[in-house]
């Protein structure tokens, strides 16, 4: 948001910000670069956005969310089967949806406090949200409780995934190819 290049970055600025935060190992960053845009760019060319801007944030938010936390749970299957994975999909209406879904989003459809007008601004309101929030908690409660949240188990194999927002389903390895490169 506070990047105003971001806006109207084109591949070659892209690849240039890739080379910057890129883990390889010196002299690798190019190759690395490359791969990155070509993975992310070939595994969107349907129905998800591929412009240089949106390809920029789904790799940071993989490489700073979401592949930690796949980790985390393929770790935590070392010491226990009962493990649960969920993807929070609501994107906020914040600042004209620039947000998205972004960190921390589900934090008022967990506690319920989906009126607070902080939490308002941030999520919206309206019957799909009061949904959502029942849902979220319903499965978060059952967890507590029994350890089942109310979607299959986590393995490596299938990777099922419960995908929570608007239009809630389960889902099987999302985005597999953007998981994989990384």
């Amino acid at each position: 948001l506070t990047d105003v290049k971001l806006r109207t970055m084109d591949e070659a600025g892209l690849l240039r910000r890739l080379v910057r935060t890129a883990p390889a190992a010196a002299g690798e960053a190019e190759a690395f670069a490359q791969r990155a845009f070509e993975t992310y760019r070939d595994a969107r060319s349907g129905a998800l956005p591929i412009d240089a801007p949106s390809l920029w944030i789904a790799m940071q938010t993989d490489r700073v969310f979401r592949i930690p936390a796949l980790r985390l749970a393929e770790q935590q299957l070392g010491q226990t089967p009962r493990v649960h994975v969920y993807r929070f999909d609501w994107a906020s209406p914040a600042l004209g949806g620039a947000l998205g879904a972004c960190h921390g989003i589900e934090l008022p459809f967990v506690f319920g406090t989906l009126h607070d007008p902080r939490a308002a601004q941030l999520v919206g309101s309206g019957p799909d949200a009061e949904r959502l929030a029942v849902q979220v908690q319903n499965a978060w409660l059952a967890f507590a409780r029994s350890g089942d949240p109310g979607w299959p188990q986590y393995d490596t194999a299938k990777r099922p995934t419960r995908r929570l927002g608007h239009a809630s389903s389960l889902e099987w390895d999302p985005q597999g190819i953007e998981r994989a490169f990384w």
